[in-house]
């Protein structure tokens, strides 16, 4: 399992630097409230949580900014693609977030049986 998301094509140095200020400082309608907890890699090839981020232990506010992210900065140019394992709130139970040509899909991994 990855922690990070495939970017294709590979974002150009000045787009992702425009990502990542964008998402700190602007405030665009339908724009998530909680901080983001997405950043581009250097390469520009992925986008990874934050480590340490609170809200990135939030599965639901990782869905809504991938959404918006996906809307608003990647598409059409850019396809987003991964899987991801995250803890939920207090660390009861894990969720999965699953990418599909920037489809974010959301569900709890069941470690039963």
């Amino acid at each position: 399992m990855h922690h990070h998301l495939r970017i294709t094509p590979t974002l150009e140095p000045d787009d992702a630097a425009y990502l990542l200020a964008a998402v700190a400082e602007v405030r665009w309608p339908g724009r998530p409230a909680a901080p983001c907890p997405w950043r581009p890699c250097e390469e520009g090839c992925c986008l990874a949580l934050v480590p340490g981020a609170g809200s990135a232990q939030l599965p639901g506010v990782a869905a809504q900014w991938l959404r918006f992210l996906v809307a608003t900065y990647l598409r059409p140019r850019h396809r987003l693609d991964g899987t991801l394992e995250l803890a939920t709130a207090h660390g009861l139970q894990r969720s999965l977030l699953i990418v599909e040509d920037g489809e974010v899909f959301e569900g709890v991994v069941d470690r039963a049986g």
